[in-house]
């Protein structure tokens, strides 16, 4: 297990993550939290203009289009910016 970043101004210098944006962060790490999620955004990321249609997707990654279908809506309430699944 690799070990936690020190934090240049010394321990307990940084305030608790407020709820509300720690709520936020969870909704976005369970949304990525799953290897073909991850796969997926690698795919979308590493095109010219940040989009992808579920055709070249179902191709890179082997996935049947009704499960990309689940991930689509999975990362329309993450709100990722800049990264299109187009059909």
């Amino acid at each position: 297990m690799s070990q936690p970043l020190p934090n240049p101004a010394g321990p307990g210098s940084n305030p608790p993550l407020a709820r509300s944006a720690a709520e936020d962060l969870a909704r976005t790490l369970r949304a990525v939290a799953d290897p073909t999620r991850l796969q997926l955004l690698s795919v979308i990321l590493d095109s010219a203009d940040g989009r992808a249609t579920v055709t070249q997707l179902t191709e890179a990654l082997d996935q049947v289009k009704s499960k990309l279908a689940t991930y689509r809506e999975d990362a329309r309430e993450i709100e990722v910016e800049n990264v299109a699944i187009v059909n």
